[in-house]
């Protein structure tokens, strides 16, 4: 709440929530910390990204207009088994944002998920050199899609595009 508050005493409203928060840990459900790790995993990416959307929403009502985006993961849909935290968080993350979509639609709030795969950031560098076994991020180009990782403002350029009237009617997604 405080961090919105402070959004809408400097610049005078919030137009734009992306819940990006996240971490990951790839960990046996067999490990004897497997329940440290879902406690660690779900403050994050559930509870993190819920108070966030609740603390906007007050304004984004009064605006009539709001725009809520969450950083989901390929994960959800990969379901590798030693990411079943992670892709238990990100699958909550997606039914969160297709049920509030629905309701927040009359309040002209647009709520989506991106979900893209490896983006080359701290996180998710750290995560496919691991899986290569290798050092140097252009060892990665020739595994994956398009020759290249999915860099941050890939992400920010699709949020950008979910936000303005070209997407007036993608909601849910």
């Amino acid at each position: 709440k405080a961090m919105v508050e402070k959004a809408v005493e400097t610049f005078g409203k919030v137009d734009i929530l992306v819940n990006n928060a996240g971490q990951h840990y790839s960990r046996s459900i067999m490990a004897e910390d497997a329940v440290d790790v879902f406690l660690d995993i779900m403050p994050t990416h559930v509870f993190g990204s819920f108070y966030c959307t609740q603390a906007v929403l007050p304004y984004m009502k009064e605006q009539k207009r709001g725009d809520i985006h969450f950083i989901s993961s390929l994960a959800s849909k990969q379901l590798w088994g030693d990411e079943w935290a992670y892709a238990s968080a990100k699958a909550w993350m997606e039914t969160f944002v297709k049920t509030t979509a629905k309701e927040l639609s009359w309040q002209g709030i647009r709520v989506n998920a991106i979900a893209p795969t490896i983006v080359e950031s701290d996180m998710g560098l750290n995560l496919a050199l691991d899986w290569a076994q290798t050092k140097d991020p252009k060892d990665l180009y020739d595994i994956v899609p398009f020759n290249r990782l999915i860099q941050p403002y890939d992400v920010g350029n699709l949020c950008t595009w979910l936000c303005s009237d070209k997407a007036s009617h993608i909601s849910g997604q």
